[in-house]
C-alpha cells in the first residue's frame, strides 16, 4: 500500500501522472474498503484525507512564499507546527475561523485533480506537476445516451465513457438507467415532481428491473453522469473573462428588449465604467470592488439613464431630471450623500412611469440653438 506511506507517495512526486495515479488509488481504496488512510500535506498545496479525498489548501491563506517554504511532504504535526509558526501570526484573532481548505469534503470538488488521460477542456493539453495546484474545474450533470452500447454490460459502457479525454465522468450517486418504455403514461403534461420511476428511471432498488453493473443495455436506455471539465489556471481565467463578457452582452440585449417592449424607441444599451458619483458612494462600503460593478447606459429617443447591476439592480437617475420620489421611492431629506437612484423592478408599472417622465422632460427641454 505505497499510496498510504510517506515514502510511497514521495516516490510518485516527480511527475503528474504517477502523482495523480497514487492519489486516485488512495481514493478508490478508501471508498472500496472503508479503510482510514494516513494524512499528509503535499507540496504545501494538498492534504490527503483519511477517507481518500484530496483537499486543496486555501490559496487565499497559503501564499506562494508559504508553498515554497514547505517541504514536499509533511505529516499533520509538522503541518500544524508550520501553521502556528508562519501562518497564525498573520491572523491576530487566531486561525480557528479561517478556512484552511477549499471545497467541501465529500462533495465535488473534493478530488480536485483530473485523471492523467483527461486534458484541459480549453486548450486540450495535459498537466504538469509544478502547476497542478492551479487546476480548476466545472461539474455539470449530463444525460448520456447508452445507445452506442446496446447489448453490453453497464459496467463496460461506463468504463468506455470514462476513457473520453474532454471530461471526467462518473455516476451521480447510485447507478440508474432511464428508458421511455418504463415511463408511466400521463395526461400529456410533464410534472417534474413525479416519482423517478414514473418518469422511466430504474435503479438497484427497482422491483421490475434492477440496475446493477451487470445490467445489459437495451435500445432506448440512457443514464445521468457527473461530468467534470478541468482547466489550467490561465485557461480558466480566460474562460471566466469570456463568460463574463458574454453575460454583459446578453444583459445588454435583454435590457434593450425590455425597454423596446415597453414603448421606448431607438434603444441602445452599452456597458460603460461605473460613473464617479456612484463609484465613490459605493466605495465607502465595498472599496475597490465598486469599480467592478456592471453598469449599463441605456439611451433612447425618450432620454438616457443608467442601470447598475448587483444582487439588487438599481436605476441611476443622475442627470435624468427624475427624482426617486417620482418613482414612489422615499428618501431621507437629510441624506445629501446618497445619489438619486431607485430599485430596478422591471415591471409594467415602472416602465410606464419612466416612459411618461422621460417623455415629459423631453417635451419640456428647449431644442438646442442651431
Amino acid at each position: 500500500m505505497g499510496f498510504n506511506s510517506r515514502r510511497g507517495i514521495e516516490l510518485a512526486l516527480f511527475a503528474y501522472h504517477p502523482f495523480v495515479t497514487v492519489m486516485r488509488n488512495r481514493h478508490d481504496d478508501a471508498h472500496r474498503t472503508g479503510n482510514k488512510l494516513n494524512t499528509f500535506v503535499i507540496f504545501g498545496r494538498f492534504e490527503t484525507q483519511p477517507d481518500g479525498h484530496l483537499a486543496r489548501l486555501s490559496r487565499d491563506v497559503f501564499t506562494d512564499a508559504d508553498r515554497a517554504a514547505m517541504p514536499p511532504m509533511m505529516d499533520p504535526a509538522e503541518f500544524a507546527d508550520y501553521v502556528a509558526t508562519h501562518v497564525a501570526p498573520r491572523y491576530p484573532s487566531g486561525t480557528d475561523g479561517i478556512a484552511l481548505y477549499e471545497g467541501t469534503f465529500g462533495v465535488e470538488p473534493s478530488f480536485p485533480l483530473p485523471p492523467a488521460h483527461v486534458h484541459c477542456a480549453r486548450c486540450g493539453k495535459g498537466w504538469e506537476i509544478a502547476t497542478c495546484h492551479e487546476i480548476g474545474s466545472d461539474t455539470t450533470i449530463e444525460h448520456v445516451s447508452l445507445e452506442p452500447y446496446v447489448g453490453t454490460k453497464l459496467r463496460d459502457a461506463l468504463f468506455s465513457i470514462a476513457q473520453k479525454t474532454d471530461a471526467s465522468r462518473e455516476s451521480a450517486g447510485s447507478l440508474a438507467v432511464r428508458n421511455a418504455r418504463w415511463e408511466t403514461p400521463t395526461d400529456g403534461t410533464d410534472n417534474p415532481s413525479r416519482d423517478p420511476e414514473q418518469r422511466g428511471w430504474r435503479n438497484a432498488d427497482s422491483t421490475d428491473v434492477s440496475i446493477s453493473p451487470d445490467y445489459v443495455i437495451a435500445t432506448g436506455d440512457s443514464t445521468c453522469l457527473l461530468a467534470t471539465k478541468f482547466y489550467h489556471g490561465p485557461c480558466l481565467k480566460e474562460l471566466a473573462t469570456e463568460n463574463a463578457a458574454k453575460a454583459l452582452d446578453q444583459t445588454s440585449l435583454d435590457l434593450a428588449a425590455m425597454f423596446s417592449k415597453h414603448g421606448f424607441e431607438d434603444v441602445r444599451v452599452s456597458v460603460v465604467p461605473i460613473p464617479e458619483h456612484l463609484r465613490a458612494w459605493l466605495a465607502e462600503d465595498i472599496g475597490e470592488l465598486a469599480a467592478m460593478i456592471p453598469y449599463y447606459r441605456v439611451q433612447t429617443r425618450q432620454g438616457s439613464l443608467g442601470i447598475w447591476v448587483t444582487a439588487y439592480p438599481a436605476i441611476d437617475l443622475h442627470d435624468t431630471g427624475i427624482l426617486p420620489k417620482d418613482l414612489s421611492i422615499e428618501m431621507d431629506p437629510a441624506d445629501t450623500t446618497t445619489p438619486p437612484c431607485a430599485p430596478f423592478l422591471a415591471d409594467e408599472t415602472q416602465f410606464l412611469r419612466l416612459w411618461q417622465l422621460m417623455t415629459k422632460r423631453q417635451r419640456n427641454t428647449p431644442a438646442a440653438s442651431p
